[in-house]
């Protein structure tokens, strides 16, 4: 059976850059297969509003569960790092301070490059793959939809965002300053999913790259991408023959294995690689070619730090959006937990309002339902009271029996009328 919907019991754990690297990172990383048997796992035990959020930069698990640890131990369950490990290196929040972070992530404020909006879509993908697998409860979806109310209004009332601002985005500055003609260079692109396909359309938006080669292991994908934004398409069966002419290469991959290294360098021109994949896609040793650039997603957020460092003043202004929204969930969570006294006194007052009209029936209709319902609406006395009883109950709810016996008396008053 699944955990009631209460908020004290809301529990996020996870790990990101600020404690990890990415060789502790990549133990995490999970797969659309792994999320997966995550919920289903978390759904034999009972646990409810499970989502599992994971990117280059952090891997967390959110859920109404008894302890943290249940949560643990069902992400780690299906990854190559150990629950120890991730113990070692998590932070853990509960209640209130799950929400806030779960807010804080949404918006931005806590991605290796601050006002990272792209988190967002990340966020949806992740709820939505959940809700196809029965673990997003009312509570969550609420509480996600308010999130990503949050980061629309944060994007748009302050320059936290500032426009695009990912890792992928940071690849585009780094090229800029790399390579000023850019828009001359052969590119090849490994990989088509959705950092691969940002980052092909900022190449094309802000440097003007024209001959850019999406390679990917299922070529239709490449294909689309490729046709998308005027670009060429080719299998990865000749990825080596792509990257002897390429002058730039990266890699966007959910491989979980290094796809270029040394060897396939040898001999070749200097090149740039640009490695944008956790785990990494380009081996380190790459670095051992004369002339050759690499630089992989630590990096690369880095530089986005001191690109977008004035960014930290528009972080008061962020966090009192957040708190506007926090405060209307917790505005819906108190009247959402008034929905079984109101559905009880709703039912009493149309039970009196039936014996009522009862009186003024024939004996067979007082037995036929279909009847006594059209003759019984909900009508605007009933609605009165239960409105009234509504904002009582909001304002006051310790005292639910008095609000119900009054609005009841209420309503019996004006049908007396």
């Amino acid at each position: 059976m699944k955990q009631s919907m209460d908020y004290q019991k809301f529990c996020v754990a996870g790990i990101n850059y600020k404690k990890t690297d990415v060789a502790v990172r990549s133990q995490f990383a999970v797969s659309e297969e792994q999320y997966a048997r995550i919920l289903q796992n978390a759904s034999a035990i009972g646990l409810g509003d499970v989502f599992v959020i994971a990117s280059c930069n952090r891997t967390e698990i959110y859920g109404i569960a008894n302890s943290p640890e249940d949560l643990i131990n069902i992400l780690c369950s299906e990854t190559a790092g150990s629950s120890e490990l991730f113990r070692q290196m998590a932070y853990i929040h509960t209640a209130e301070k799950a929400m806030e972070h779960l807010f804080d992530v949404s918006a931005g404020l806590d991605s290796q490059i601050l006002g990272d909006y792209e988190i967002v879509g990340q966020m949806k993908h992740a709820v939505q793959f959940a809700h196809s697998y029965g673990t997003i409860g009312t509570f969550s979806d609420r509480l996600v939809n308010f999130a990503v109310k949050s980061s629309k209004e944060i994007k748009n009332r302050t320059k936290l965002s500032g426009g695009t601002t990912s890792v992928s985005f940071a690849a585009i500055q780094f090229l800029k300053w790399h390579c000023p003609d850019i828009e001359n260079k052969k590119i090849v692109m490994v990989g088509a999913g959705k950092i691969a396909v940002s980052t092909a359309r900022n190449l094309k938006d802000y440097l003007d790259v024209r001959n850019l080669t999406v390679i990917n292991r299922t070529l239709e994908n490449a294909q689309n991408l490729a046709t998308e934004l005027g670009f060429r398409a080719a299998p990865l069966s000749l990825l080596s023959e792509e990257i002897k002419s390429a002058d730039i290469v990266l890699a966007a991959t959910n491989t979980t294995h290094t796809i270029i290294d040394k060897k396939m360098l040898e001999g070749l021109e200097p090149k740039i690689l640009v490695d944008l994949s956790i785990p990494y896609n380009i081996d380190s040793d790459v670095k051992e070619t004369p002339g050759t650039i690499l630089v992989n997603v630590d990096e690369l957020s880095k530089i986005g730090e001191m690109t977008f460092s004035n960014r930290k003043n528009e972080i008061p202004a962020a966090k009192a959006i957040i708190h506007e929204y926090l405060n209307e969930f917790a505005e819906w969570y108190r009247m959402r937990k008034n929905v079984p006294v109101l559905k009880v006194a709703k039912q009493v007052m149309m039970d009196i309002q039936k014996n009522q009209m009862c009186q003024y029936m024939t004996f067979e209709d007082a037995f036929d339902t279909a009847e006594i319902e059209r003759v019984v609406p909900v009508d605007h006395a009933l609605k009165k009271a239960i409105n009234n009883m509504a904002v009582k109950l909001r304002d006051n709810f310790q005292e639910k029996g008095c609000n119900c016996i009054q609005a009841i008396n209420e309503f019996i008053a004006a049908k007396s009328n």
